[in-house]
């Protein structure tokens, strides 16, 4: 989707992760991400170099990082993770 340019870029910010950082926001600026998260894979290893051969994994306690450059708080993907609303 193409942005309006009538609307100011605050405006036009989504409002939650939908995808792979869905529930997770910075609990000190906000921020949506990136986050940097310490994650586990697999991967195949060659004298010259290396091939990802497995998805990322993170759990709860991994570390992670706000990545933008006024905040940069850190924490576990615990701390990032948004608490669902008490039904």
């Amino acid at each position: 989707m193409a942005p309006d340019l009538d609307m100011p870029l605050d405006e036009q910010l989504p409002e939650e992760n939908t995808n792979v950082l869905e529930g997770m926001r910075c609990p000190e600026c906000g921020s949506l991400g990136p986050f940097c998260i310490e994650a586990t894979t697999t991967v195949k290893v060659y004298d010259e170099g290396s091939d990802e051969i497995a998805d990322l994994l993170w759990d709860d306690d991994s570390s992670c990082a706000c990545a933008d450059n006024d905040c940069l708080f850190e924490g576990t993907v615990a701390d990032f993770t948004i608490p669902e609303e008490a039904e």
